[in-house]
């Protein structure tokens, strides 16, 4: 009766074991190794590079799971003909795969699954030593595991995986609508061109460069705090005239002074560009606004660090002084209104 026992428990415990270390290092989310990893834990980094490279664990737990499971089924088996006669083998073979199936399938992966983060670190440690003990057998694994195709490198999370995290932990409640917003928002910035959100030339505000300071600040003081400076056109751009330099040279009484005198340089992104790299350049420049070209170089519009921080929050960022929220449906207006008047 005693090797009865010791086959059972083999058979049920050891499986019982094996099925929740596997179940709980393939449900440990990346976003909680990165938590372990910024605390300092060594068990994180651990658990970092089995998830990196998870066939030597998973050949560690398949190989003493298998053990377990044959030499358990097949001791109580034995055990069984000697106890009560080869009559009950067949009884006793069907109880014990009911067993294993709940007590050292079901129950132990559904534990695992659930409390993946409280496992972490009992897990790492144990897997790691059952690597160890089982090193040669785990070698073999591996060799035979790439004799037949290999492993490909998989992407630990794809960004659409992260998009949908976002919306997930809004739905669980774990984030704020206008969280889930902006995350998904920054992700897909990169998909996002200049073209989609710039403010299109035909509603873009200019000065004239021979425009005097007095003629500008007398007549309609500007509302922009940037505005571009054109020769003949929005293809002459001369440069861009900041308004603190406008009303400081006429605070110095220089009124005279045409404003192209004024102008700083005004950089150029194609209109193809993803909003991503223009948010980069942005910041590495510390401008607010760009001129907008076409692969002929020709002046298609601006973009302002605005533009995409809108696109970021998914909302219009409007003032007091704003008459008109979205210029871009202000140009399709105004070109619909010269169309009609045309025909």
């Amino acid at each position: 009766m005693i090797l009865f026992i010791t086959y059972l428990f083999l058979a049920i415990f050891v499986s019982f074991l094996c099925s929740l270390l596997e179940a709980a290092l393939l449900s440990v989310p990346r976003s909680h190794v990165a938590l372990m990893l910024e605390n300092g834990s060594r068990a994180g980094r651990r658990l970092e590079k089995m998830k990196d490279d998870v066939d030597q664990p998973l050949a560690a737990i398949l190989t003493l799971n298998t053990f377990a499971h044959t030499l358990g089924a097949a001791g109580v088996g034995t055990q069984a003909a000697l106890l009560w006669g080869e009559a009950w083998v067949g009884m006793v073979s069907f109880i014990l795969t009911l067993v294993i199936l709940v007590f050292s399938e079901i129950i132990p992966k559904t534990l695992g699954a659930v409390h993946a983060k409280e496992l972490a670190c009992f897990t790492v440690w144990t897997v790691h030593g059952l690597v160890l003990a089982l090193k040669p057998l785990v070698a073999v694994c591996n060799l035979i595991s790439k004799w037949m195709g290999g492993k490909q490198p998989v992407p630990v999370i794809s960004r659409e995986e992260v998009s949908s995290l976002a919306w997930l932990a809004h739905f669980k409640g774990t984030l704020e609508h206008n969280e889930a917003k902006v995350m998904r928002n920054i992700i897909a910035l990169r998909n996002v061109t200049v073209k989609d959100v710039m403010t299109p030339r035909t509603v873009v505000t200019t000065l004239q460069e021979n425009q005097t300071v007095s003629e500008v600040t007398e007549t309609e003081p500007p509302r922009f705090a940037r505005i571009p400076v054109v020769g003949e056109s929005l293809d002459d751009v001369k440069g861009l005239l900041h308004r603190r330099d406008l009303f400081k040279a006429r605070s110095e009484e220089r009124g005279d002074k045409a404003v192209s005198e004024l102008v700083r340089p005004i950089h150029a992104v194609p209109e193809l560009a993803n909003l991503q790299a223009v948010l980069d350049e942005f910041l590495r420049r510390s401008e607010h606004l760009f001129l907008v070209v076409d692969e002929y170089g020709g002046a298609e519009g601006i973009i302002t660090l605005e533009d995409v921080l809108e696109t970021l929050l998914g909302e219009e960022i409007v003032d007091e002084t704003d008459a008109v929220e979205d210029m871009q449906a202000l140009a399709r207006q105004l070109l619909e209104s010269k169309r009609k008047k045309e025909e």
